[in-house]
């Protein structure tokens, strides 16, 4: 099977980015104990501070599906699906 990668960009309302960060960062512990979690990372924009990037590889497509399917992640989307402007989620494989 092959890695999937994901980029996940979140970007939190204008009041709402100490709350969005701590939901966040939250998630990052729990995520790399799953099995099949190679890589989860969280990051924040440096020119925008209401941005924040996950970058995450997986094992496989299943990985991310069990992933998808946590009490932890989906906390988090119900903890911040009303204080974000946008949750965009990029699944890729790497070619070089």
């Amino acid at each position: 099977m092959s890695e999937v990668r994901i980029i996940a960009t979140v970007i939190a309302k204008e009041n709402e980015v100490a709350y969005v960060r701590a939901a966040a960062e939250s998630i990052v512990k729990s995520s790399h104990q799953e099995e099949g979690c190679l890589q989860y990372e969280l990051h924040q924009l440096h020119d925008n501070s209401n941005t924040f990037v996950f970058f995450e590889v997986w094992q496989s497509q299943k990985a991310v599906d069990k992933h998808n399917n946590t009490p932890h992640f989906n906390e988090f989307i119900s903890q911040v699906k009303d204080r974000v402007e946008l949750l965009d989620v990029k699944l890729m494989s790497k070619i070089a």
